[in-house]
């Protein structure tokens, strides 16, 4: 059974489960850089910017897309330009799994469950439509570590033949870039 392609998602987060924003009062601004919603970002000269494939620092997850708006046009934009991703610290993820092609159903060649393990460690790898998802052959470029395999996933089973599985990961400690 193939699973279909999610954006990274919020699952779950250690001792509080409310999601912790980082920006501060202001926010962080993209200037130029384009992303989707709900991608991982890194921050570089105080701007926002999508994660590469192979990346291995971010600072959070960003849950609105990049706008080219500056200032504050409500309903559509309330922050004017400014992002407020969620701290990666002790945050999981649902996020779906491919490899380094980026290949999606079994007509594809697409990875199965079986090929994820929990507790290993795998990259991350930003797809031709700009979002994110799991690498499972880049075992070099650490990023996420899986910490469950769901059975089933929007109601679809997932057992070890499941091809493009989600997974719950959480980003390891060494990629969080720190940030005020």
């Amino acid at each position: 059974m193939d699973q279909r392609q999610i954006i990274p998602q919020l699952y779950a987060r250690k001792v509080t489960n409310r999601p912790e924003m980082i920006g501060g009062e202001f926010g962080y601004p993209n200037t130029g850089n384009v992303f989707n919603r709900h991608t991982f970002v890194v921050l570089t000269a105080g701007v926002l910017a999508a994660l590469a494939t192979d990346a291995v620092l971010s600072c959070g997850l960003c849950l609105d897309a990049s706008t080219t708006v500056t200032k504050a046009t409500p309903p559509d934009n309330m922050l004017g330009g400014k992002h407020f991703p969620v701290n990666l610290e002790g945050q999981r993820f649902a996020i779906s799994v491919t490899d380094a092609a980026g290949n999606f159903g079994e007509a594809n060649g697409a990875p199965q469950m079986s090929e994820v393990g929990i507790g290993e460690k795998y990259g991350i790898i930003k797809l031709a439509d700009g979002n994110h998802a799991l690498n499972v052959d880049n075992t070099t470029n650490d990023f996420f570590v899986v910490v469950e395999k769901p059975s089933q996933w929007n109601g679809i089973a997932q057992g070890a033949n499941a091809y493009n599985p989600v997974v719950i990961v959480e980003v390891i400690s060494a990629a969080q870039q720190h940030v005020g």
